[in-house]
């Protein structure tokens, strides 16, 4: 009988895993079979990230620490400040099929499968429960923010932290509360939580910290426990040494441009459009759209309904659910916050990351109270035809958006909040159309208005000799460089050449073949010396020993867990 029994479950396990992969794919070829990719708030930042991996891949070189093929070529550290490790499988999709549509739904619907995959593992184990676990990879997977996050925003950064969030905190909760030899699996969800989304890794350890320090004195072996997170900590920092120390140096020796710092006050929700929103289920208008969805109110609504029947544990996930819905409002007073380090948040529902995660885990709980004959099934068959018919709205509404071609301004055209569609053929107008300044180094000293007009002088590729400005003759992109042809200069001259210096020691020029001594002028320019000719120079980023022995140190420590270690776990 044991033995039917397991293999009936193995046999249901494979159905459902099959059923993983059909709602993974199925949900997104809802918005993919028109053969357009449609704009979102981060669609310019990703794909720009994306298109610089292929190429550093394509020209045999395995790292790109600095945007030479994209993001207007000037060599902007955006892969030192925002960790590019999991864009690595949509590169390589987008190498292997060509076609960059295809290759990025393809690379979507992999994280969507990988969503699943955690979701259902994590809460098996935390529940004991295989149909409970089922049933919050249904609410979790066609979560109403998810689906905004990952083709309203094309925020595929947040999207990856979304489907790493599970094992953080069920290894969490087992490492402090259950199961103390767990604190492995809480390393590395941490490391790839850190690899995805920085952002999103200071929300989620803020909310671990608060989440320990209310539940304190639950700990029933405080030793114990620290002792094991701090093993933790260690481990996490072999995992991600390679990151941190070249992300932590440079950001310490230089100042940067940081992500635009907004009125928190303007961005966070009101509560009547929040609501509004909330009934709509919406996650295809433009504007302040972005809520939880209808199923987090049902949730809320039977979490009130059964609430003497929870435990202390659920109740204090309907209070946290609460606070981080009211957190993300005008309810909250973001006025007094301006000067505050919250400022980071640039929008307060960015905190709906942890709120869409709490409201699954209560509404797997809330809805085993429900007894009625077929519940079950009826449940999740409402979980899933609700996502699939917002999907489908999203697709309905922005089937008319204006095809983006050559002639449309793409950045202008996003900045202004108006809806595109990219093809495969207009999908090459998203490369050259990055003006962000996020991530470039700045001189404080320097007012705003000078600090942006040296900005557009050096996207559009022009040398400053001087007051004067020559427009470089020819640029050939390399993997973290580029090799400048610049034009015949009359007299031996002083130039600063549009391309960012971070830190001095990680570059090499040479020109005309030789090596050249360089300086550094004071908007973190290449400033050189030039003869009355022409010349050929080249501009390449070069890692040091150290920072090569801190990969070198990550990559080894996950070698480790994946292949040893793991696996006797």
């Amino acid at each position: 009988m044991y033995r039917a029994a397991h293999l009936n479950r193995r046999t249901f396990t494979k159905y459902i895993m099959f059923y993983y992969i059909v709602i993974s794919f199925f949900s997104l070829w809802i918005v993919a079979r028109s053969g357009y990719l449609y704009t979102g708030d981060d669609i310019l930042f990703n794909i720009n990230r994306i298109e610089e991996l292929v190429a550093t891949l394509e020209n045999k070189s395995l790292i790109s620490y600095i945007s030479t093929f994209t993001s207007n070529q000037v060599g902007i550290a955006t892969n030192i400040f925002y960790p590019n490790l999991w864009l690595y499988p949509f590169a390589l999709l987008r190498i292997f099929f060509k076609n960059p549509i295809f290759s990025i739904y393809l690379g979507l619907g992999l994280l969507n499968f990988l969503t699943c995959i955690i979701s259902h593992f994590t809460f098996k184990a935390f529940s004991g429960s295989f149909s409970k676990a089922f049933l919050f990879t249904n609410l979790y997977f066609f979560s109403t923010y998810r689906w905004i996050d990952l083709i309203r925003r094309f925020d595929i950064s947040e999207c990856i932290a979304i489907a790493v969030m599970p094992l953080i905190f069920w290894a969490f909760y087992e490492t402090c509360y259950r199961d103390h030899t767990k604190w492995l699996w809480l390393a590395i969800g941490m490391a790839l939580l850190l690899y995805a989304h920085i952002l999103s890794f200071l929300i989620v350890t803020f909310f671990l910290v608060i989440i320990f320090l209310i539940n304190l004195n639950k700990l029933t072996d405080f030793k114990t426990v620290i002792l094991e997170v701090t093993k933790a900590i260690l481990v996490f920092v072999l995992l991600t040494i390679g990151f941190l120390y070249t992300f932590l140096q440079t950001y310490l020796s230089i100042t940067i441009q940081p992500p635009r710092i907004r009125d928190l006050s303007m961005t966070a929700l009101k509560v009547g459009t929040l609501m509004q929103s909330t009934f709509e289920n919406n996650i295809y208008k433009n504007g302040a759209h972005f809520n939880l969805g209808l199923m987090s109110f049902i949730v809320l609504l039977l979490a009130i309904l059964f609430y003497s029947k929870l435990s202390s544990f659920y109740k204090q996930i309907i209070f946290l659910f609460i606070f981080c819905v009211l957190f993300a409002t005008t309810l909250f007073p973001w006025s007094l916050m301006q000067t505050t380090g919250l400022t980071i948040l640039q929008f307060p529902w960015r905190i709906f990351i942890i709120a869409n995660l709490l409201f699954c885990v209560l509404g797997t709980k809330i809805l085993g109270y429900v007894h009625l004959k077929h519940f079950d099934f009826a449940s999740i068959a409402v979980i899933t035809l609700l996502g699939l018919f917002t999907i489908n709205q999203f697709f309905v509404f922005n089937e008319e958006n204006t095809k983006l071609d050559a002639s449309t301004d793409a950045y202008g055209s996003l900045f202004r909040h108006e809806k595109l569609k990219i093809n495969q053929k207009s999908y090459r107008c998203l490369i050259p159309s990055n003006r962000n300044r996020d991530y470039t180094p700045i001189n404080k000293r320097e007012s705003e208005k000078r600090s942006t007009s040296v900005y557009n002088i050096v996207v559009s590729h022009q040398m400053l000799l001087g007051k004067r400005k020559l427009k470089v003759k020819k640029l050939q992109a390399i993997p973290n460089g580029v090799i400048l042809q610049t034009p015949k200069i009359s007299k031996r001259s002083s130039v600063s050449l549009p391309f960012y210096i971070y830190q001095k020691h990680n570059y090499k020029v040479l020109v005309n073949g030789k090596r050249k001594h360089f300086s550094v002028d004071r908007y973190r320019l290449l400033h050189i010396q030039l003869k009355d000719s022409k010349s050929t120079i080249m501009i390449q980023y070069i890692p040091s020993l150290t920072q090569v022995i801190t990969i070198m140190i990550s990559i080894l420590s996950f070698s480790f867990l994946l292949f040893i270690l793991l696996p006797k776990l």
